[in-house]
């Protein structure tokens, strides 16, 4: 690649599944050392994308997000309140 290429990621959304699915792909690229120029997201995985663009630790917001409970994250409604 020469000097003047840059690399950019767009990440779709993806609601909260995206989120996990968007920062392993954001680790397997630093795995594989490809440099990113510039990142950004839709919806749930801007914050992802946000999270990268701002120099955050990617491993540490892997870390992070591998501690959160389900019952904290996800926590849809009861059958008796949907119907």
């Amino acid at each position: 690649m020469n000097q003047s290429s840059r690399i950019g990621v767009v990440l779709s959304s993806g609601g909260g599944r995206g989120v996990y699915a968007h920062t392993g792909f954001l680790l397997a690229l630093e795995k594989l050392g490809i440099q990113t120029a510039a990142i950004s997201g839709c919806s749930a995985d801007a914050l992802v994308g946000g999270v990268a663009a701002s120099g955050a630790n990617i491993h540490h917001w892997a870390e992070t997000l591998a501690q959160v409970r389900t019952q904290e994250y996800w926590s849809p409604d009861s059958w008796l309140q949907f119907f």
